[in-house]
């Protein structure tokens, strides 16, 4: 549902995905959301119409099929450059080509089955993930390795946690940070 802000009435609602939305995220007066029901949706803000979206229950991913059964949802969009950068299911990075709205590659710590990312942002040109087993991940986008594992002796990473790229503290242990 889109809202006036300065009055709170509703605009318009908008359908198109079969689950819990997750994230949202505007990009050149487009909206784009992330669902539960495993799907990016690309719409048209004016018009309530979905201009274009991605399945990700039906890509041929080698790796994430052979490991992982069901996708589960998407969140935590993120823009770099013209890519979109989100977290699919628990334990994969996915990006996204905004200006096709194609899928392009995923991220996944080959060493960590069982990791559950709780939060990524981008900054500069890495991604840095943040895990429920306390421990930040620092991903080089273009040539999609991981640089640096950092472990924090909290349970599990969260946006607030990493949000300021200069600092990264847990709610727990205010003590506890890690520049950057």
């Amino acid at each position: 549902k889109i809202y006036d802000i300065t009055n709170g009435n509703l605009i318009k609602s908008l359908y198109g995905h079969t689950n819990v939305v997750l994230s949202l995220k505007i990009w050149n007066d487009k909206l784009i959301s992330a669902s539960t029901d495993g799907t990016i949706k690309l719409w048209n803000i004016e018009t309530g119409q979905i201009i274009k979206d991605i399945n990700h229950y039906n890509l041929n991913i080698q790796y994430m099929n052979k490991y992982t059964s069901d996708i589960k949802s998407i969140h935590s969009l993120n823009i770099w450059e013209n890519k979109l950068v989100y977290i699919i299911g628990d334990e994969y990075i996915g990006i996204t080509n905004l200006n096709t709205f194609e899928f392009e590659t995923y991220f996944h710590d080959e060493n960590e089955i069982d990791d559950i990312i709780m939060t990524i942002f981008i900054y500069e040109n890495r991604i840095i993930s943040g895990s429920a087993n306390g421990k930040i991940k620092i991903w080089d986008i273009e040539s999609r390795k991981l640089i640096k594992i950092l472990k924090i002796n909290i349970t599990g990473i969260f946006q607030e946690d990493i949000s300021d790229v200069k600092t990264c503290c847990s709610q727990e242990k205010q003590k506890s940070c890690v520049r950057f």
